[in-house]
């Protein structure tokens, strides 16, 4: 019980250092303007605020966290905790079963975070690709475009010549 609450502990400071990070990021308007941009940064949003239904368990305090290149640490660091926290809760609900009450919480509701953690476990995971080219964009300035490309690629000629 101790262990799982470091753990729901240290996976809400890190979603609040996240939190910080995505209200940064939206306040760059140079990134917001871009879609590609937008949408991780929209997605990232997206991903801390549902992990709260884990992270209110066991409230952090605040965080300020400005520099993007954190994004990356931190969302590893989550999907490590969260199969860690997944692995803790299935353990308790074997152990316990029916009878087990945790954080105020019964068997069954421990089972939907648990289903919901899981729906998190591939968000992360889709996040972590993405932010690789997010890290890409950041880097070299390369927000204009927005990366994003829209139907078929043209061939060299039709590039050369300027021509469907």
């Amino acid at each position: 019980m101790e262990k799982l609450t470091r753990e729901i502990r240290e996976l809400s400071q890190t979603n609040a250092e996240l939190v910080s990070l995505g209200e940064f990021l939206t306040s760059q308007t140079y990134l917001m303007n871009k879609k590609a941009a937008q949408i991780f940064i929209l997605d990232l949003r997206d991903y801390v605020e549902a992990l709260e239904i884990v992270t209110n368990l066991v409230p952090a305090a605040d965080s300020q966290q400005q520099e993007p290149r954190k994004i990356n640490s931190l969302l590893t660091r989550e999907y490590e905790l969260i199969k860690l926290i997944q692995r803790d809760f299935q353990r308790l609900l074997k152990a316990q079963g029916e009878k087990l009450n945790l954080f105020d919480l019964n068997a069954e509701q421990i089972t939907h975070i648990m289903e919901q953690l899981e729906q998190l476990h591939i968000l992360n995971q889709f996040l972590l690709q993405d932010n690789l080219v997010f890290q890409t964009m950041i880097s070299t300035h390369e927000t204009t475009g927005g990366n994003i490309r829209v139907g078929k690629k043209k061939s060299f000629w039709q590039r050369l010549l300027n021509r469907k």
